[in-house]
């Protein structure tokens, strides 16, 4: 499934986020465990991801702006 169809589908896989948010895989998660960001959620075997609507509120909350210049990660 294509980042475009994840993001349609309300679902963020870390990948997109670490490009959505210019940060490393071990920072996304470090920023998880430390709970300064949302939860991701089981999506399968050894599949994880975050609920669109998890990270939109973080973004509201944080006033944090996308890398690309955008705050809502379309």
């Amino acid at each position: 499934m294509s980042g475009s169809k994840l993001l349609d589908s309300g679902i963020i896989r870390a990948n997109e986020l670490q490009s959505i948010l210019g940060i490393s895989r071990v920072t996304l998660w470090r920023w998880q465990r430390d709970g300064s960001f949302p939860k991701s959620r089981i999506l399968g075997a050894n599949v994880r991801g975050w609920l669109r609507s998890d990270v939109e509120e973080w973004f509201e909350s944080t006033g944090r702006e996308a890398s690309n210049g955008n705050p809502d990660p379309k």
